[in-house]
């Protein structure tokens, strides 16, 4: 039997590959991009959306986070009727909060997560790759993707403050991760350590401090429960500009919350008090990701089961 996956780009297929491995092993055949499948697999909207009324679709979201779009990504998934796999609670009375009689969802956790820790590089051999000062913290710096759209006002990342990241991190071992989307854009040659090739999740164990903005990665991070810092200059900017009520911006107070301008000073509080907003870290991440160990084999039986719901 035949399982189609939809993607645009690579990192869609994130948190798709382990349960993609997983019904492989159960003797799938797994397809990209492809008609013939019972189903198609999809972790962004718009790509199940070219399948509509060509097979049943089931969404994995490829950034669990609360965050600006939930609500609206929620409404068109129910529009397309779309089997949804949640990682949690948060999500759950979300559905119930937009549509109390739709029942054609899950919780399945987040493989996503599960995938990559399983691979975490040792600190010593981060030091070894890009010689950096066994003494001092590794900061890692991920934000989301810059856009300039106007009607995506929660999409406009931190990246441009690259030179700002920099001074106030230059007593630190700092690595940037820019957002996949960014990779070509202009301001990521001000990082004197950037990296392109590998992800950002695969040094969280390495790490002693995580720099974003509202990215999807500080629910990841928060597995770990060490530091995370918000850049709040452009969430502050659109929330003042943003005026639809349904998509209110979601504050994850995991962490300290500061402008660019002032991220040296936070930085150095933050590192010498890492346990400052820890019992927020794991009230959050409860809440969000019910599930990590064991999830990719319970969405696999999760869609397994819809298979058979739906022949």
């Amino acid at each position: 039997m035949k399982i189609n996956i939809a993607y645009h780009q690579n990192m869609y297929l994130e948190p798709i590959t382990p349960v993609a491995k997983e019904l492989s092993k159960r003797r799938y055949k797994i397809l990209h991009n492809s008609p013939g499948g019972v189903i198609t697999i999809g972790s962004h909207i718009t790509d199940l959306v070219t399948w509509k009324n060509k097979t049943p679709l089931v969404f994995i979201d490829h950034g669990v986070l609360p965050r600006k779009g939930n609500i609206n990504d929620i409404i068109n998934l129910i529009k397309l009727n779309a089997l949804i796999l949640f990682s949690g609670k948060y999500y759950e009375r979300l559905i119930n909060k937009i549509n109390p009689a739709y029942k054609n969802f899950k919780t399945i956790g987040n493989p996503k997560l599960e995938y990559f820790l399983k691979d975490q590089i040792p600190r010593n051999q981060v030091i070894k790759k890009y010689d950096l000062d066994p003494g001092k913290p590794i900061i890692l710096y991920a934000p989301t993707w810059y856009h300039k759209a106007k009607h995506k006002p929660y999409s406009h990342g931190t990246i441009k403050y690259i030179k700002k990241i920099e001074k106030a991190c230059m007593n630190y071992n700092l690595i940037v991760f820019p957002h996949p989307k960014d990779h070509k854009k202009k301001y990521i040659k001000y990082a004197s350590l950037i990296e392109l090739k590998d992800r950002t999740m695969y040094y969280f164990s390495a790490s002693d401090l995580l720099i974003s903005d509202f990215s999807t990665i500080m629910i990841d991070y928060c597995y770990f429960n060490k530091p995370i810092i918000q850049i709040t200059d452009v969430i502050d900017r659109n929330i003042r500009k943003y005026k639809d009520k349904q998509q209110k911006y979601v504050k994850l107070e995991v962490g300290e919350f500061t402008k660019a301008h002032k991220l040296k000073k936070i930085i150095d509080l933050t590192l010498k008090n890492p346990d400052a907003h820890k019992t927020k870290r794991e009230k959050w991440f409860r809440d969000v990701v019910e599930i990590v160990k064991g999830s990719s084999k319970l969405t696999a039986d999760v869609i397994e089961e819809y298979i058979r719901k739906i022949k």
